[in-house]
């Protein structure tokens, strides 16, 4: 969620402790709307994704659970690394543009933390721990090589399944 968050001119967080905790997007509405469909979307496409790699690859050294967890962390610094690239191309292609779009991603950030700064009380997260083993170059790669297309109109299940790796 950080991820396509920082991609897509919106911020989250963790709000409260273990079991009671839940996470908030912030922005505007037309972002946090994409970020929650990009979200869901990609979570569906990426399980899917890291269930049929397990099973395809016999691995039994560890559960499904840890497998997944280590894929998906994967998945999502592919993602970072996917959206950092196509924002570096976007940059080349046009300065102009570029420059208003990171005086945008700015004032928009600047903005949401006054906003959570007035509301809410934010303390520093907890550092997580990667560990950098073959479930995360899985999941790195099949995120970074992730192409999301929306089609208008489609349903939540034709859109999961148009999301295709570039490989």
């Amino acid at each position: 969620m950080y991820v396509i968050c920082k991609w897509n001119f919106c911020m989250c967080f963790i709000q409260g402790k273990g079991s009671s905790n839940r996470m908030l997007v912030l922005g505007k509405e037309e972002n946090m709307i994409t970020v929650k469909w990009l979200h869901k979307l990609l979570c569906e496409k990426f399980v899917e994704l890291g269930k049929k790699n397990y099973k395809d690859n016999d691995i039994f050294h560890i559960g499904l659970d840890t497998y997944l967890r280590r894929y998906l962390m994967g998945c999502a610094d592919g993602l970072d690394v996917k959206f950092r690239t196509e924002a570096a191309e976007e940059k080349k292609a046009d300065e102009i543009l570029s420059s208003k779009i990171t005086a945008l991603v700015v004032r928009n950030n600047a903005a949401i933390e006054e906003f959570v700064a007035s509301k809410y009380k934010v303390g520093k997260g907890a550092k997580m721990q990667t560990k950098y083993d073959s479930c995360y170059r899985q999941g790195h790669n099949d995120g970074k090589n992730a192409s999301i297309n929306k089609a208008v109109g489609d349903s939540k299940v034709n859109q999961a399944n148009k999301v295709k790796m570039l490989n």
